[in-house]
Formats: structure tokens, sequence, C-alpha cells
């Protein structure tokens, strides 16, 4: 999934591997920059994507190349709806533009496409055949495009800038959430932590022991296939499938499996079905208590740790587009106000309303129109006189709603749904059915 922290890019280095890929957001994130596209999906900010970067680690340098995420959703997701030979037009065409906005003759630069690379073509014309045969021959014969692996790349123009450190992060949305905060999850995560500490306790105590080297051996392999992604992608909220609870199955089988090598009981857990009981077992790790500063920073990492997370269902497989209207909603409150983040698949250009249902029914609308310079409140029908403060920037939006305008008090449990609007009309919502509820627990 091109998920890399500082932590594993250390090991990967230290494993002799000498580059790793991951997605532009993640670049995003690591030095402070979102990249902007403008109305032809083009990167404002070129130089600083198509480029290697030399990131330093506690074993040495390793190179980090990052994907341009819209070429490889095009791929992914939309090329396969155009007949073949217009496809590959369109991307030689985007391609050229990238070459062009770049204005750098003298300094070969490196656009990475990278995705799935079983998952896509099942849905072209003869598994891709003809949209490939297309693109490569356009490619091979484009005096300005030159195809390369990326070790190729590097070994001809090694990376001429040089990264500290990397975010935390992968090629959906630049986070990890898909794998983890919803309570399956967490439910999940904590019976592999616990199966782990069992392995790594007896193996300790069996240090010396060559007669349970074959004991251990089992109990590990059970463990690594219980650690594969996969389980945590189909634990998420936003991910379903015909096999969900074969899935949960198979997860606590190999779970159990560790137990049974170890000669251990199983714990009651493990026997329990994750699906259906994670809600009503599992409670917040925190109250989203907090007050964010309002600086509608790309990265919300830092101010917006405590926040709920809300996300688009964006797959009913194994593949999630990058680009959604509104790719995260997130939720937070102190004494005074709530506060909401956005996080939209582009900048402004339609109007944006937050939605808060209270006790007592409808709180309010928070309108913001398309150019984003201000939000007004709407209550009953009419257009109420509240200072809601606002900021936007590039494709991230946050405000902070005075609880007393919503007729909101701590306790309360109050519904908020994001949507944007198109001549009045709403075109898209997260959440899509119905509101998320969000609880205002007082400080403490």
């Amino acid at each position: 999934e091109q998920a890399v922290s500082p932590e594993v890019v250390a090991l990967l280095r230290d494993q002799g591997l000498t580059w790793f890929i991951s997605d532009e957001a993640v670049l995003g994130r690591t030095i402070h920059l979102y990249f902007h596209r403008d109305e032809q999906e083009q990167v404002q900010e070129p130089h600083r994507l198509y480029q290697p970067y030399r990131v330093r680690t506690p074993h040495g340098e390793i190179a980090g190349v990052f994907r341009d995420h819209t070429l490889s959703d095009k791929i992914g997701f939309v090329y396969m709806h155009y007949p073949a030979h217009q496809a590959a037009e369109d991307l030689i065409v985007r391609l050229q533009t990238i070459y062009y906005r770049l204005n750098d003759p003298t300094n070969p630069y490196l656009v990475v496409i990278a995705l799935d690379g079983e998952n896509a073509w099942e849905h072209y014309e003869d598994n891709g055949a003809p949209f490939l045969q297309d693109l490569y021959r356009r490619l091979a014969a484009h005096p300005l495009l030159e195809t390369v692996t990326i070790t190729e790349y590097l070994e001809r123009f090694p990376p001429r800038e040089t990264l500290d450190t990397i975010a935390t992060g992968s090629w959906i949305g630049g986070d990890l959430t898909t794998w983890m905060g919803d309570p399956e999850h967490i439910l999940a995560w904590n019976l592999l932590r616990d199966a782990r500490a069992a392995v790594v306790k007896r193996a300790r105590a069996w240090e010396n022991n060559h007669g349970r080297q074959e004991t251990l051996r089992r109990a590990w392999h059970h463990l690594y296939v219980a650690e594969a992604s996969d389980w945590f992608w189909w634990y998420s909220r936003r991910n379903t499938s015909d096999q969900d609870v074969l899935f949960d199955a198979l997860f606590r089988e190999n779970i159990a499996a560790v137990y049974y090598a170890l000669g251990e009981s199983v714990p009651p857990d493990v026997e329990r079905p994750i699906l259906g009981r994670a809600p009503a077992a599992v409670q917040p790790l925190q109250t989203p208590y907090f007050t964010p500063s309002l600086r509608a920073d790309p990265d919300p990492a830092r101010e917006w740790a405590l926040a709920h997370v809300v996300r688009p269902r964006t797959s009913a497989g194994t593949m999630q587009m990058a680009q959604a209207p509104i790719q995260a909603l997130r939720l937070g409150y102190d004494d005074a106000h709530i506060y909401v983040r956005l996080e939209l698949g582009a900048p402004i250009t339609e109007d944006l309303v937050v939605s808060f249902t209270g006790p007592n029914g409808a709180a309010g609308d928070v309108v913001i129109p398309c150019h984003g310079e201000c939000a007004v409140l709407w209550r009953y029908g009419h257009r109420l006189d509240a200072d809601i403060p606002l900021r936007t920037r590039g494709n991230v939006v946050e405000l902070a709603v005075p609880l007393r305008v919503l007729d909101l008090f701590p306790g309360d449990t109050v519904g908020v749904r994001a949507g944007i609007f198109r001549a009045g009309r709403l075109v898209h919502a997260l959440p899509p059915d119905t509101p998320y509820m969000l609880t205002l627990e007082p400080r403490g």
C-alpha cells in the first residue's frame, strides 16, 4: 500500500534496499506542501513532485520516489471507460504537459505511475492489452518521454535533495486510517498484539531449548500471516465484500493457531467474531476535546490528532481512489465550539454545507460559498448573525462553530454531515447516508 514511516525506511535501508516508493501525499506531508492541482489536474509545484529524494535514516541514506496519484488513478479507475487509443493519447498528452510545465530540459525529471498491478485490468477491454500496446507504442516513439525503471533512473540521475525524515502514511489519503481507528480495527490489533507478546515471551524462555525451535517456527508463521495488512483492510468500515465473515474467521483462526502452537489456551476473545460486536465492546480511546488554531495546515497530524475522522466508503473491492470530493471530515470540540476540518479532493469551486442535528432536531446549516471566504449560519430557513471563524487553504477548510448558536451544550449528542451543493442540489455528502453522531462529552 506504499505505506512508509521513519522506522520502516530505516529498516529497508538496514536490509540493503536502495529505494522505496510512496504517494505524493506522503511527500507533501513530509515537506509541508499540499500539491495543488489546476483545472487540467496538473500539479502546480511539479519540480517538487517529479524528482527523487535522498532520505536520511539511522542506517544511512535511501532514495525515495513518489507517485503522481492522479495519473495512477486514471489507469486504476478511469481509462477502462475510454477506447484504448483515446486513453493512451490522454495519458501521453498529460505527460507532455508535465514536461512543458517543468520547463527545465537540462534536468530529466521522473514521473512515477504506480498502482495495484493486478486489479485494474479485468475492467479493461481484453484485460488492458490494447491500451498498454498503444501506450507503449506512443512512448517508444516520443521524442520527449523515456520509460525507465526506478533503478535505471537513480543510477543515471541520483537525488539532488535530501529529506531528514519521512511522514508516516500510505497511498490512501497520505495516512493509515484505512487500517486503523475503527472499533473492529482496535479489537483485531489488540488480539494481534497479545498473540505477539505470547510468542516473544516463549521465545525468550526457550532461547536455548533447541527442541522447541519447530514449535516457535509454527507460532511465528501464523503470527506473520495474521500481521498481513489485508485483514485490517477488510475490518475497515469503508471496505466490504461478500466474504467479510470468512475474513474475520480466518484472521482469528491464525491467531488461535499461535496459541495452539505454543501449547496455550486460546483466549475467549479470539473465539468470538469481531464483526458485529465491536461497537458495543470498544470505547473510543480518547475524547476529541481540543482547541485547534484553524491554520488549514495540509498536515492535520499535530492539531487534529484527537479528532474523530470520517472518510468516504470508496471501495467494495481492493482498490480505493485517492481523489474523492470530500476525502475526510474531522471533528472535535471544546466547551465553546465544535471544530470541523474538511479535506477536499480539489479547492472549493462549489458551495459547501456542514449540517448539524441536535437532540431537538435541526441545529443549523453552516454554508461556505464557492469562493470560500466566509461561513454563514442558517437555521429553520433563516440566516443568523453569527461569527463563525473560518480558514481555507487549497483543499483544506477548517471552521469553529459556536455551540451557543446551535443551541447545543456539553453532554449533547450532535449529528454532523458535510455536503457539496451544485445549483442548490446536493451532489456529494459525507457520510453519504446518515449524519455522523458525535457526543460532546464534558472535559475530564
